[in-house]
């Protein structure tokens, strides 16, 4: 989820301050609240962050590259 280009910001530093944002929150729910998922956790309550950061941080969405086989011609 951290990595899947639909539900993460689009701009470069939305993505940085996203996963930051993951990370030390996993730490503290995993390692302070004792709770072995913190991960998961963590990316839950953070999923509302990405609509925000593109809303604050405006950028062009990720397009999947389009790739043409040239197998079977």
């Amino acid at each position: 989820m951290i990595s899947d280009p639909k539900t993460i910001p689009n701009s470069r530093l939305g993505r940085f301050i996203f996963a930051a944002t993951v990370a030390v929150l996993a730490v503290y729910i995993q390692f302070y609240c004792f709770n072995p998922v913190g991960l998961m956790y963590a990316l839950i309550i953070c999923a509302p962050l990405t609509p925000l950061l593109d809303i604050v941080l405006p950028s062009e969405k990720y397009q999947w590259p389009v790739f043409t086989s040239s197998i079977g011609k």
